[in-house]
């Protein structure tokens, strides 16, 4: 059973200025939070060791790499552990598949795709229905303008 981790109030503003931006130098936290270094380091690898902060991320724009950032929501005829790891290998070997998501929703998984465009999107799609025709029962797609965050990779 998790063990419910309590933070005070300047946790708190140190995993908001975090959340705003992972990759912020020490100093430049000191500033926002009004905290000394070493006491930022310390928190940090407090709230690190307590499993509270369990990665730190980046956030890209695809656009400025000429790319678009899609989303493919696929509901599966059966949910198993066989029929999502086959999914996930396949992903795995897919350079355009950035991301795979199983979450709590309508759809059974998520995959966070990088195209050039709709039409190169579209082929990725055609190409998991064709190699899963017995599982996948349908598709949903979306085109996202903003990164990754707050979900859990898969791989």
């Amino acid at each position: 059973m998790p063990v419910e981790e309590k933070i005070d109030e300047k946790d708190a503003k140190l995993m908001n200025v975090l959340v705003s931006n992972a990759r912020m130098s020490l100093v430049d936290l000191s500033k926002k939070t009004g905290l000394t270094i070493d006491i930022i380091r310390g928190r940090m690898k407090k709230l690190e060791g307590n499993g509270i902060i369990v990665k730190y991320s980046v956030d890209v724009d695809f656009n400025a790499l000429g790319l678009e950032y899609f989303k493919a929501f696929l509901y599966l005829q059966y949910s198993t552990k066989g029929a999502e790891s086959k999914i996930i290998e396949f992903c795995r070997g897919k350079k355009e598949v950035i991301s795979l998501y199983k979450q709590i929703s309508e759809w059974d998984l998520e995959i966070g795709v990088m195209a050039e465009g709709y039409q190169e999107f579209n082929k990725f799609i055609r190409e998991v229905k064709n190699e899963f025709h017995d599982i996948v029962i349908d598709t949903e797609a979306a085109n996202v303008s903003e990164g990754l965050r707050g979900q859990e990779l898969l791989f």
